[in-house]
């Protein structure tokens, strides 16, 4: 974050496609923009057209 006691962020999501939010599971259209939650300890990551993430858990 780079603004002082911000707890959210707005980002563009390139169009053509469909991005899920990888921690809330929310889908948003490409081509738009998203303001989304982003707490310290989280940043804000997008997964495109149903993409998983290679994570152990």
């Amino acid at each position: 974050m780079l603004t002082v006691g911000a707890t959210a962020r707005t980002t563009h999501l390139p169009a053509g496609a469909r991005w899920t939010d990888a921690w809330t599971g929310e889908t948003y259209e490409g081509g738009t923009a998203v303001t989304v939650d982003a707490p310290l300890d989280r940043i804000p990551l997008f997964l495109r057209d149903g993409a998983e993430l290679p994570i152990a858990r």
